[in-house]
């Protein structure tokens, strides 16, 4: 072969690579990273899973509301004027709504364990009701078992030991001047039945004393509305990797909260997936991780008509890992809220009144590694919109979980 056909041959191999390389180059550039990560993973999935997230993405999700003007009937509230992050963070889903979106929401608090702690606590938290009240947002108070870093020990707390502070806790906050309008709901030592707290030796009996002892002094001094958080899967003490979770009866854990004390049943559902290191298993069937029927059968043994569901979806997990992380389509996330929504229905059907509380924060930066978030996406922002006007439709009500950082 002469030296200038060589040359040419060798050109027009350069011009073929390449243009095949384009060719593949667009044909990926056009799908989403979940996309992508779900074609490589599926393989990986056993048929039960497969079969199950191929109902779930071609189930109809026409139970929405797609016509919608606006979420709600009710004008949109002004919150230029505060600083409070999670009332500030209620105008983006104000100007999605183009309407006010929700009326309750949920933040997290630690509690006292010595007098100085109680006053300054309360001193803390007070002007907080009294803003959530301004702007006419009822406040759910979720009271975690820890004084800062420090997790309470639940035979402690069960002894009594604390219970002059919390006195003096609730005291103070009235003395600031909270009032019964103000006060808000509270749902003390939430998921219980987790493996994460000081349980001390305590057993799930010892649950109700340690309710009765921090909801007697509440309600000593505030007619506040009060409520129970357990997590729908039940896990030992000793199951410190979280590995042999259970869907069981609750009552072993209600025995002890005395009548009439508590005003609401909810449990913690949320639907969960594998690293994307490893072989894809994932939980987003509403139907399993929110545990309708345990929730009946709960809110029955207390004699209470208020249930509620604190859940969400998230389109990241695992973000602080580039080779863990694992995306979830839009169509995946709408289909879990459908069915959210039907367990809603389920337990309103069934003479309840129901709340959800949506966890829709962006954890991706915090220790977490999750977003929950809606707002990442003109399709995801679609979704939330329509299932905030369906709630409406429907008489269930919302609760959020969001701040800005």
């Amino acid at each position: 072969m002469k030296r200038k056909e060589v040359v040419l041959f060798t050109i027009l191999f350069i011009i073929s690579a390449l243009f095949g390389a384009y060719l593949t180059f667009n044909t990926f550039s056009n799908e989403s990273i979940g996309s992508i990560t779900e074609k490589t993973f599926a393989k990986n999935l056993n048929p039960n899973i497969v079969k199950q997230t191929q109902i779930s993405d071609s189930s109809k999700n026409n139970n929405f509301n797609t016509d919608a003007k606006k979420c709600m009937q009710l004008q949109k509230t002004d919150f230029t004027e505060t600083i409070d992050k999670n009332l500030t963070v209620l105008e983006k889903y104000q100007d999605l709504c183009d309407s006010l979106a929700v009326s309750q929401m949920m933040f997290i608090i630690d509690m006292p364990t010595n007098e100085e702690g109680a006053i300054i606590k309360a001193k803390k938290i007070a002007p907080k009701l009294k803003e959530f009240a301004k702007y006419r947002v009822l406040p759910l108070i979720i009271a975690e078992p820890t004084d800062g870093d420090n997790k309470i020990s639940f035979k402690e707390f069960s002894s009594g030991k604390y219970n002059e502070v919390f006195d003096l806790y609730f005291k103070t906050i009235k003395d600031e001047g909270v009032t019964d309008d103000q006060i808000g709901m509270w749902v003390p030592f939430p998921e219980y039945n987790v493996p994460y707290w000081n349980f001390d030796g305590t057993l799930p009996s010892d649950f109700g004393t340690n309710i009765n002892n921090y909801i007697t002094p509440l309600k000593k001094y505030f007619k506040a509305k009060t409520g129970i958080l357990l997590n729908s899967q039940t896990y030992y003490p000793e199951d410190s990797n979280w590995e042999y979770g259970s869907y069981d009866s609750f009552i072993p854990y209600l025995k002890g909260v005395k009548k009439g004390l508590i005003d609401s049943f909810g449990v913690q559902g949320l639907p969960w997936v594998s690293p994307a290191s490893t072989k894809r298993v994932e939980q987003f069937d509403p139907k399993e991780y929110l545990a309708t029927d345990l929730i009946i059968e709960a809110a029955k043994f207390l004699k209470v008509r208020e249930v509620w569901v604190n859940t969400g979806t998230f389109s990241e997990k695992y973000t602080n890992d580039i080779v863990k992380k694992t995306n979830v389509s839009i169509n995946s996330r709408k289909t879990m809220l459908n069915g959210v929504l039907s367990e809603a229905e389920k337990l309103k059907n069934d003479k309840f009144q129901v709340t959800i509380n949506l966890f829709a924060q962006d954890k991706s930066y915090l220790g977490e590694s999750t977003n929950w978030s809606y707002f990442g996406s003109q399709a995801s922002k679609k979704v939330l919109r329509e299932f905030f006007a369906t709630s409406n439709d429907k008489e269930i009500k919302l609760s959020l979980f969001d701040k800005d950082l």
